[in-house]
C-alpha cells in the first residue's frame, strides 16, 4: 500500500447544477483507492452491499449499488470500478449465480457491453477466487466501463 491512500466513505462532489448535493448531502462511496502517482493518478471507487436475508441482489443491482456507476455518480471519469459483496447467507457462488440471473434477465437495464460471457469469472489472486467482471456503457455518456465484483464471506 505504499503506492496508494485508502479512503473510507469519502464524500463525492458533483458537477455545478442547480441540483448539486453539497455538504452532508453528498453522496459517498464507501472505499476509494488514490494512487500516489502525480500524473496520471488513478483512482478506483468501491461499492458495498450486503447480501443475505433482507439484503436481495436488486438492492446490489440496483440505484444505491451498481446503479451509481452506470449513472456516472461514482467513479464517473474512471474506466473501471468496483462492487463489494458481503456474502451473509448461502455462499459465494450461490450469489454469483443470482446476479448472472438478474444481469441475463435484463441486459439493457444494466447497459452490459457484451451478448455472452458478461458477468466471468475474473481471479484476481488466490485469495480472491470469487470475483467476477462485467462490462457497461455509463447511461450519462456512453463510454465504457468494467466493473469487478468480488464476493467476500461475512457469515
Amino acid at each position: 500500500m505504499w503506492h496508494y491512500t485508502v479512503y473510507d466513505d469519502p464524500p463525492i462532489n458533483e458537477s455545478i447544477t442547480a441540483t448539486r448535493r453539497k455538504g452532508k448531502r453528498r453522496r459517498r462511496v464507501d472505499i476509494k483507492l488514490t494512487s500516489a502517482n502525480v500524473s496520471p493518478r488513478t483512482h478506483f471507487c468501491f461499492e458495498a452491499k450486503r447480501l443475505g436475508k433482507g439484503n436481495p441482489v436488486s438492492r446490489y443491482l440496483g440505484t444505491k449499488g451498481l446503479g451509481c456507476f452506470l449513472s456516472g455518480s461514482y467513479a464517473g471519469a474512471e474506466q473501471q470500478g468496483g462492487m463489494l459483496g458481503y456474502v451473509q447467507s448461502d455462499d459465494e457462488q450461490t450469489w454469483a449465480a443470482k446476479i448472472d440471473k438478474e444481469l441475463v434477465s435484463s441486459p439493457k437495464s444494466f447497459s452490459l457491453q457484451t451478448k455472452s460471457n458478461h458477468f466471468r469469472l475474473y481471479q484476481i489472486s488466490a485469495q480472491l477466487r470469487h470475483t467476477y467482471v462485467s462490462e457497461h456503457r455509463r447511461t450519462t455518456d456512453g463510454k465504457r466501463f468494467q466493473i469487478y465484483h468480488s464476493f467476500l464471506i461475512f457469515h
